[in-house]
């Protein structure tokens, strides 16, 4: 277990929450945990996924099967023999430049749509006439800024020609630049 964790880099806790995501165990003997090739070939295979930005959540997904030592993974959940290919970490400079070519590719085909500038004002009018409470999260959104953001404001500001004003924890009510709703 101290090898594993020495391995990874990572605390005996965070090896326990890795193994039961990937569904390895070890074997215990006395008071030292043995792990087979294909564990110690599974336990890789997550620490490269989650070195590469993704969660537990995502390798709990991933793992319907249990990984070959030829680099499959057997889909034991369905009756079919389906066989999926995994991407071997040298391969990932290939694959993210094939990956990168085909998003350039359906950009040409398809460009994403034109950001409207004006969008925060409309949203903000639009809150103001309805009489809306929006929370910090919806407003940062509109604004473009972070939850700390509004957070670090003051019960009243104006931005961008409206005045915002806090309306309990989390709530903001938009108003016109005169005070009154619009």
């Amino acid at each position: 277990m101290k090898a594993a964790c020495a391995r990874y880099a990572i605390s005996k806790q965070t090896l326990y929450v890795r193994m039961g995501a990937v569904g390895v165990t070890g074997s215990k003997r006395a008071n030292r945990t043995f792990f087979a090739t294909q564990d110690v070939f599974t336990l890789d295979a997550a620490h490269w996924h989650i070195s590469q930005g993704f969660g537990l959540k995502d390798l709990e997904a991933a793992v319907v099967g249990r990984l070959t030592d030829d680099g499959q993974t057997i889909d034991v959940g369905h009756t079919t023999d389906t066989v999926h290919l995994t991407i071997a970490p040298a391969q990932e400079r290939v694959v993210r430049s094939l990956a990168e070519a085909v998003t350039e590719a359906v950009k040409v085909v398809a460009p994403p749509p034109r950001e409207d500038p004006l969008a925060p004002y409309r949203l903000l009018k639009e809150a103001a006439t309805e009489g809306y409470i929006l929370t910090t999260s919806t407003l940062a959104k509109v604004l473009g800024v972070s939850n700390s953001t509004l957070h670090g404001w003051n019960s009243r500001e104006e931005r961008l020609g409206f005045v915002l004003k806090r309306s309990g924890i989390g709530k903001w009510v938009v108003s016109g630049s005169s005070g009154e709703t619009s």
